[in-house]
């Protein structure tokens, strides 16, 4: 969810040679890499499918098969890690299970935003779920610190998780009159 970007379609293109690191990859190691490839991308677009559904608790198997994939092909650091990480998190965060979605989205925080692996637009798509699961903690303030962290990194994502918005600035936003730590746009 968020909007567009961050659930979104993986689509592999399939090549039948290439060179990496000055190293050549025979037809065989290509098909091998490929398949686990197309396996992790289905299993995001089956995990996507079914949290946009509304079927988180299907979703999860999905996305952890995914990290296993990922971590063996990137490592648990990679920015593919960390997407297949946010949105296991997203799934916590929808079924409100506070503990496992502030772990999964601090991995994914820690590789985007802290790391600096990520790009703009997905630090601040896991920067606002993070604060997301601070306010379901009654962690108000670190909520709001997240947020305006936001602000000084570039971008904002909205609060409202269907908006597809992802880099506004702070004039670009309204905050909550309640409890003054979410911002809209």
């Amino acid at each position: 969810q968020h909007g567009v970007y961050h659930h979104y379609l993986i689509m592999i293109p399939m090549q039948t040679h290439f060179t990496h690191y000055g190293n050549e990859f025979n037809p065989e190691q290509i098909a091998a890499v490929q398949a686990k490839m197309t396996r992790f991308a289905d299993l995001q677009n089956r995990a996507v499918a079914l949290s946009r559904a509304g079927r988180n608790e299907e979703a999860i198997p999905l996305h952890m098969e995914s990290i296993k994939i990922r971590v063996e092909m990137y490592g648990h650091d990679s920015v593919q890690a960390a997407i297949a990480y946010n949105g296991l998190g997203e799934c916590y965060v929808e079924l409100q299970q506070w503990d496992k979605a502030e772990e999964m989205l601090l991995k994914a925080h820690k590789i985007r935003d802290i790391d600096n692996k990520g790009i703009q637009p997905d630090q601040s798509a896991t920067r606002e779920n993070l604060a997301r699961v601070r306010e379901g903690q009654g962690r108000l303030k670190e909520a709001l610190q997240l947020r305006r962290m936001g602000f000084k990194k570039g971008g904002l994502a909205c609060a409202n998780f269907s908006c597809p918005s992802l880099s506004l600035s702070q004039d670009q936003v309204k905050k909550c009159s309640a409890c003054k730590c979410v911002f809209y746009c």
